[in-house]
């Protein structure tokens, strides 16, 4: 029996991209990852983009993309930078992913969730979403720090809020307004 387009889920997509993708690290190296983190911050602003001018939420194929390249911790890290006017569709955004995501990758969507809370100073938000990440992935780190940061009233990394990091995004080729 031949299956239908309509039939492959978003988690069949998912583990389509990320075979396509962990053969494209093995066989191109760095090369491919930097390729990569350009990509999926690349699709990620193109995704706020559609949301900021009330188009759709992204397809199945562009949520497995950028589910699978939020992967690389640092990929997903730059993605926590948004410009203030749109943190209201970036919440957006991430819920959508998150709550769609097969397990094992809502970690990362929740987590991103969780630093925009924390960067409001909404600390109840963010233990909610970085609880919701280590619901996903028990190991989280970046989950487990925020959960921890925000029981202990510690502020933001200087990272955050220097400006480094998304100075580091812009580089990438991002469309993070300044």
């Amino acid at each position: 029996m031949t299956a239908h387009a309509t039939d492959i889920t978003l988690a069949d997509l998912v583990l389509l991209e990320d075979e396509r993708i962990a053969h494209e690290l093995r066989t191109r190296g760095r090369p491919a990852v930097l390729r990569l983190r350009s990509i999926t911050i690349g699709e990620v602003d193109a995704a706020l983009v559609r949301l900021r001018d009330c188009e759709p939420f992204p397809d199945d194929g562009l949520a497995a993309r950028i589910l699978v390249g939020l992967g690389d911790v640092v990929t997903r890290d730059l993605a926590t930078v948004v410009h203030p006017d749109d943190i209201g569709v970036a919440q957006l955004l991430w819920h959508d992913l998150a709550t769609r995501a097969p397990e094992g990758y809502a970690a990362a969507p929740w987590t991103i969730r969780a630093v925009l809370c924390w960067q409001q100073g909404d600390r109840r938000g963010a233990l909610r979403d970085a609880w919701a990440a280590l619901e996903d992935d028990h190991d989280y780190t970046m989950a487990g720090y925020l959960v921890q940061a925000c029981r202990h009233d510690l502020p933001m990394p200087a990272e955050w809020t220097d400006g480094t990091v998304t100075r580091r995004r812009n580089r990438l080729g991002g469309a993070c307004r300044e």
